[in-house]
Order: C-alpha cells, then structure tokens, then sequence
C-alpha cells in the first residue's frame, strides 16, 4: 500500500504543483499588494496606489525583486569526435573503433518567493555513434529531473521529484571465435520521491529523502522495483572545507529472478529480493589562488545480502579523488578512482574453491579553455581497469575526445 500511494503523490501532486504556480503569479499587481500589506479593497478603481510616497519606492523595489525571482535558465551542447579503445570491454581482442559524440543539456530554475514553490528542470542528453563496430551504431544516454521544494516554518523545507533515466549501453554479444558481434543493452530507470529538510543553522544541514523506481531492461527477467531511504548530514568544518556524510537502505525486488545459493540449487526458490546499506562519505575544500583551486575526496562502502541464498553477498568499496586545477585560462579537472568487489560465497568458477573478487581503477582528464564568452575548447582523456577473478570479466580501454562546446545564452 505505501509503494502505490508514493505513485499517487508523485505523479499527481508533483504536476498539481507545478502547472498550479503560474496560475497563482498571473496578477503581479495583487502580489506585489501581498507583499506590501495593501488590501485590494483600500486600492481606488483606477488600481493607484495611496497617495504615500513610501509606498511607491517600495513597491518599485519588490517590482526588482519579482524580476530577480523569475525563471532562469541555462544550456549547453558539446560536439567533437574521438576515439576508444575495446568498445566492448572484451578480455582479450578488443574492437577500436573512432566516434562522433554530441552532448546537450537545459536547466530552468525558478527561486520560492513566499508560500511559492522552488520549481527545478533538468534535462540533459548524450549520444555518440561508432563508425567500426559491428552490430552497434549508437550508444546513448539521457536522463531528466523534475521538482518542487517549499519551505515551511523557519527551518523546514519539503519536495517531491521525479527521475528519469534511458541508457543503451554496448556489450559483447559474440557467438564464436571467428567473428565478433555486438548488442545493446537498453535500461529505463524512472524513480519518484519525497524530500524533507531542516537547517540546523551553523552546525549545518540534515536532509532525508524516500523513494520509489523501477529498472527495466530490454531482457525482462533483469526488471527489478526499488524503495529506498537516506538521511544525510552535511555542513562546514572551516573555511572553504565542507563534508557530507550519510547513509541509505534499499530494496530490490526482482519480477523474473530467482534466489540462488553458491553450491546447489535451491528447491521452488522464490523471486530475488535484495536488500542494501550504503555509507557515503565527502569533502571538498576550495581555494580562491593558485593552479589548484579545488579538492574533492568520496568515499562509499555498500554491503548487500540476499533474503533467502548466499550467491549475490557482497561487500562493495569505491573511493574517488579528484583534483580542480586553472593555469592560463585552462580549467582542468584530474580524478583518480578505485573499487572493489568482494563476495562472501559465490565462486569465481564452477569446481573453483575460490569466491569472487573484483577490482577496478579509473582515471581521466578534463581540460577546457574559453574562446569567447559562450563558445569554449574541450578534451578528455579516460582510462579504466578492471581485474577479476572469474574468467571473461577483466577488461581494460581508453578514451580520448575533442570538441567544442556552445553555451546558451541564458535568461530571466
């Protein structure tokens, strides 16, 4: 019952509020009388205000206001070209292959002013296509975001959102040694929410947030519902640093799946249902001179456990560095990451004694200089590394991509 009402509240009430707010700003004249105190009745019919000069100075300033509290938005596309090496994360014999690649994204922000709501949209789009992989053309991903937020009392403020996320990613999808194919694994990823926050004033803020997706795949029996809740603290330890730390609890049930052990099968096995927790810790500290101007450390550890077997027990770490840099007009951006996996019965192989482990490394590179005041040179560089125990699932690839990026002129 509470994962259908989460559904009613979120696609009802989140669009209520949204198509609800330019209904109430049609008549500027009665918010600005809110504002100031004036009753619509002590105003004459010819709509003047009373004769006190005051009054006019203030209403000439919260008329700035208004404006200053309107929409603002903002957006950006990148075109380039590139190339990458073992599109298909492939063990061994991996496909190379060069790729034209145009990224696009839109923001519109509108504050809360009063009892109005905060309104957010984000949208943003990626899609690169391959000119020398065989059986794949394209991959792409696109993701939107949508929300209201309010506040209430002194130290309150509430939401709802929805997320949206469609992926086709490409994979491995040969059948022998003498010819290599490839797919696309589709993913559609929409998820509603509840948000609630209280500010603590300077010992910062707690945030807590519920929420309900759902994956589903191109392969059904993959399709698995979600809830989750988080609670996060984040606030200033100095000048400049900032931490956050939290936590998060989830659920996975899967439509197809089902429970599996790690030696032998288990009899009439129900349908797959994990649950997780995950610790997430961050710092980021800001520098106003010098090359660096910027440190960002993440640090996030995930234990994960099946209702009935053992054979998808997992402990999962990921930390994650990275370093902001400006040296003549170059905005750079330097990330370093590693991760494991590590599970607690699942072989890496059938007659193997030996459970599973994995471990990855990724770093890359971002540079960026400003041709003129919307128009701004790009290039990326990504290397990735992954070691696994069980056969067919190491991999190592790089990307490299240049390009252009065109800023919106953005607006109120």
């Amino acid at each position: 019952m509470p994962f259908s009402l989460k559904f009613f509240y979120s696609i009802c009430f989140l669009p209520a509020v949204l198509f609800s707010q330019d209904e109430a700003l049609v008549d500027e004249e009665v918010w600005l009388d809110s504002l100031l105190g004036i009753e619509s009745e002590t105003i004459p019919s010819g709509g003047d205000l009373p004769d006190d000069p005051s009054l006019s100075e203030m209403r000439d300033v919260l008329a700035t206001i208004q404006a200053m509290t309107g929409w603002s938005t903002d957006g950006e596309i990148v075109m380039g070209a590139g190339w990458r090496e073992n599109v298909l994360l492939e063990e061994v014999s991996g496909i190379d292959s060069g790729f034209a690649q145009v990224e696009a994204d839109f923001f519109a922000l509108r504050p809360g002013v009063g009892n109005r709501a905060e309104l957010l949209a984000l949208l943003y789009g990626e899609y690169r296509y391959f000119f020398d992989v065989p059986g794949l053309d394209l991959e792409s991903m696109t993701m939107a975001q949508v929300g209201a937020k309010w506040s209430f009392g002194e130290r309150w403020e509430t939401g709802t959102f929805f997320e949206g996320t469609f992926s086709e990613q490409a994979f491995d999808a040969t059948l022998n040694d003498f010819e290599t194919d490839a797919s696309s694994v589709r993913v559609w990823q929409p998820d509603l929410g509840i948000d609630l926050g209280y500010d603590l004033g300077r010992f910062g803020q707690l945030e807590w947030r519920s929420q309900i997706g759902l994956t589903r795949y191109n392969e059904e029996d993959e399709d698995y519902e979600t809830v989750a809740g988080s609670m996060f603290w984040s606030g200033d330890i100095a000048v400049r640093n900032r931490i956050r730390l939290g936590v998060e609890t989830y659920q996975e049930n899967y439509d197809d799946r089902l429970e599996r052990v790690s030696i032998g099968f288990l009899q009439d096995a129900p349908l797959l249902e994990l649950t997780g927790v995950r610790w997430q810790a961050s710092w980021s500290y800001e520098l106003e001179e010098g090359v660096v101007r910027g440190l960002k450390t993440r640090v996030s550890h995930e234990r994960e456990s099946d209702a009935v077997g053992d054979y998808y027990d997992r402990d999962r770490l990921q930390v994650r560095q990275s370093i902001e840099l400006l040296w003549r007009n170059w905005e750079m951006d330097l990330s370093l990451s590693f991760g494991s996996t590590d599970y607690d019965s699942r072989l890496n192989a059938a007659f193997s004694e030996e459970t599973r482990g994995d471990e990855s490394w990724r770093w890359s590179f971002e540079a960026k200089r400003p041709l003129s005041s919307r128009l701004v040179f790009l290039a990326r560089f990504e290397d990735s590394d992954k070691e696994s125990n069980a056969a067919g699932l190491s991999y190592d690839g790089t990307s490299v991509f240049i390009g252009l990026s065109l800023a919106g002129a953005g607006g109120s």
